[in-house]
């Protein structure tokens, strides 16, 4: 019976599936393909877009539709057309109302243009032609035309209109916009580009005593004069020329400036240039930080009461990056203490100036970082072990910190998570090195491990492990069981030995692993026996199922009444109890786990009737019975006698004469109607 279901079933699910579907599927775009994306001009109609419906649709909701342009519904079709009187974008929507399949609505956009219009100005002009940047277009109206410029020498794009003043002449130009579209449009516009000013110079002869001529700036590459200055102590003749006033001012080193105020689009140029007046010079310096650590950036010296440089020596060890400056190389020189002289040849009628300071150079601790192994998080990675500091050297002091400046300390270097951090080690005179040490903890995976379980002896088993991507999976389990696939199959028929815990060990790129165990579970498969049928002259009878594995239920499938099972449904060999005499046919379902069987057997329940009477069957005159007669319990023949049964009743003559036992049982099939019989008939 239940085989015969699931037959009905997808007997019926073909059919319906080569039947109707296609009638039954909601909205479909049936004009040409595009027709619900378009572009049109204001005024002009659309191209009608027309949808088909499904034949259960019973309306539409159209939303979204530009003014002017309706939608038509008619049983089967949608229609949308019109002449648009707005513009803009417009996106609309169709929604079905009724019984169908599919998606049940329908999207498009119509996009209405207005007439073609333009209108240009470059809001920058005019431009300096130092600029290397484009300078757009400030463009109102139809878009997608086209610019050209006269006279030629404008560098403009032909598509966007942007221009590069560093790559166009300087000049004025005329630039003008043509578009076309629903309609032409012309549109012009003046743009100029002027030339950047040079305002570069120098004071060649520099340095100067402060007795020389007073000196004029000297242009080159095409400068110009703008205005000069300078800071307080150098004094012009004149700040339009440049001209300085060498007696007037204060002997020491200017920067002088020429300003070229901004002017034509161009911004404000200046160029600056060094001039130095002399009066005897002073030599006085110092390092003032003294001492130094070896590996500290190099110090130059502080000069003193308008000290300069001249040339700078020492004695061997002490190394400088440059005896003019006086800068000394730390890592360079040998650790010690020095007098450094300061020599300043005399010139420009000054004689040679010298002074002396003195330096001291510490030594710098070594420092030696190696960079942890990568460890798996949860890990964390301790920073303060030898191995990360192994080499460096001795009788270090270290400290942990989150920047290179140590102006912010780490306070858990045992427990460190992913990043970078600085290690810095201190000696006794405060000499220290920092540097960086990098931490690398890779995420974990989360193993996840199942199976398609419980299932029955005999069924398809499978375990599913995850996530992808990993590098490797390893499966084990019962009997022996290994895989290294992530979802591998146990058996395409299982058995109950295959039953049990299945771990799944996972490993990521970064070979970190973790695990997840799953437990399969194998059912017998009942095979259920339900005993034989029979005939019982009574209400009741013992069933006789024969129990294999699980637990077993009886139920009734069919029969005249209800049926008691005792001592419970359960049991194998219950005792059934039925309320009318019958055909009856009983279920024996047996269950284990997810699995289950089950067999049918049907009993016969007769009333005995027993007893001599030699009366009559006294039945409703003139209706039609089947009379049968059946020996019990001795072995006899069986008749039966069909026809109206007379008013007076039926006699044993009436019946076939044939020989019966004493004591017999009739069974008699009432064929239009139920009425109620005790009596029995003597043998013929």
């Amino acid at each position: 019976m239940k085989y015969n279901k699931v037959f009905m079933f997808l007997v019926f699910g073909l059919a319906f599936s080569y039947k109707g579907i296609s009638q039954f599927e909601c909205i479909k775009l049936s004009s040409a393909v595009g027709t619900d994306n378009q572009i049109v001009c204001i005024g002009s109609p659309i191209t009608p877009i027309t949808y088909a419906l499904g034949s259960g649709v019973t309306s539409v909701n159209v939303t979204g539709l530009p003014p002017n342009v309706f939608a038509l519904f008619s049983s089967g079709s949608l229609h949308i057309s019109g002449t648009p009187s707005g513009t803009g974008t417009f996106d609309y929507e169709v929604s079905v109302v009724g019984i169908c399949t599919g998606q049940s609505t329908a999207k498009g956009t119509i996009t209405v243009s207005p007439p073609a219009s333009a209108s240009i100005f470059y809001p920058g002009s005019p431009f300096c032609n130092n600029l290397t940047t484009p300078q757009a277009v400030n463009l109102t109206g139809t878009i997608g035309g086209t610019f050209s410029a006269s006279p030629s020498g404008l560098n403009i794009s032909v598509a966007t209109g942007s221009i590069l003043p560093y790559q166009s002449v300087p000049g004025t130009y005329t630039v003008t916009y043509n578009v076309s579209g629903c309609g032409t449009a012309t549109a012009t516009t003046p743009v100029r580009i002027t030339a950047r000013p040079v305002a570069t110079f120098s004071y060649p002869e520099s340095p100067y005593c402060s007795n020389d001529s007073d000196p004029m700036p000297v242009f080159s590459g095409g400068g110009v004069a703008g205005s000069f200055s300078s800071t307080s102590g150098l004094v012009f003749v004149n700040t339009s020329t440049g001209q300085v006033d060498l007696s007037a001012s204060t002997p020491g080193t200017y920067t002088v400036t020429n300003t070229i105020a901004a002017a034509g689009g161009c911004d404000e140029v200046t160029a600056t240039a060094i001039i130095r007046i002399n009066s005897l010079p002073v030599a006085t310096f110092s390092y003032m930080e003294t001492p130094y650590c070896s590996n500290e950036p190099d110090p130059f010296p502080t000069f003193i009461g308008g000290g300069v440089a001249g040339t700078f020596s020492s004695t061997e060890g002490l190394v400088f990056v440059s005896s003019s400056t006086g800068q000394v190389d730390l890592s360079a020189s040998v650790p010690g203490a020095y007098v450094v002289t300061n020599t300043i040849v005399g010139s420009d009628g000054c004689g040679t100036v010298t002074s002396t300071a003195f330096i001291s150079i510490l030594d710098s601790p070594a420092l030696i970082i190696t960079n942890p192994p990568a460890a798996c998080s949860p890990e964390t990675i301790d920073l303060t072990s030898p191995s990360i500091i192994a080499g460096s050297t001795p009788n270090l002091i270290f400290t942990y910190w989150l920047d290179a400046a140590a102006t912010n300390q780490y306070p858990t270097p045992q427990t460190a998570g992913s990043g970078i951090y600085y290690i810095k080690g201190t000696l006794a005179t405060g000499c220290f090195d920092i540097k960086p040490v990098q931490v690398i903890i890779n995420p974990s995976p989360v193993a996840v491990a199942s199976n398609d379980g419980p299932v029955c002896e005999g069924s398809f088993l499978r375990l599913t492990g995850g996530p992808e991507g990993m590098k490797s999976y390893s499966w084990t389990g019962p009997n022996g069981f290994v895989s290294s696939q992530m979802s591998p199959i146990i058996s395409a028929s299982a058995t109950p030995d295959m039953a049990g815990i299945y771990i799944l060990t996972i490993t990521n790129d970064s070979d970190c692993t973790d695990t997840a165990q799953t437990r399969v579970y194998v059912y017998d498969a009942p095979v259920a026996n339900a005993g034989t049928g029979g005939t019982e002259c009574d209400m009741d009878f013992i069933l006789d199922a024969q129990p294999s594995v699980g637990i077993g239920l009886w139920t009734m499938v069919s029969g005249p009444g209800t049926a008691v099972f005792n001592p419970a449904p359960e049991a194998p060999n219950a005792r059934v109890t039925v309320s009318a005499y019958g055909t009856y046919t009983f279920r024996w379902t047996e269950t284990n786990g997810p699995c289950s069987d089950d067999a049918s057997v049907s009993y016969l329940m007769l009333s005995q009737v027993s007893g001599k009477d030699y009366g009559r069957w006294f039945p409703a005159p003139e209706l039609q019975h089947s009379i049968q007669a059946r020996k019990r319990p001795m072995q006899g023949l069986r008749y039966q006698h069909t026809g109206h049964i007379p008013s007076g009743g039926l006699k044993p003559t009436d019946l076939a004469q044939t020989t019966l036992p004493l004591q017999s049982t009739f069974k008699r099939t009432l064929l239009r109607r139920r009425f109620r019989y005790s009596q029995l008939l003597p043998d013929a």
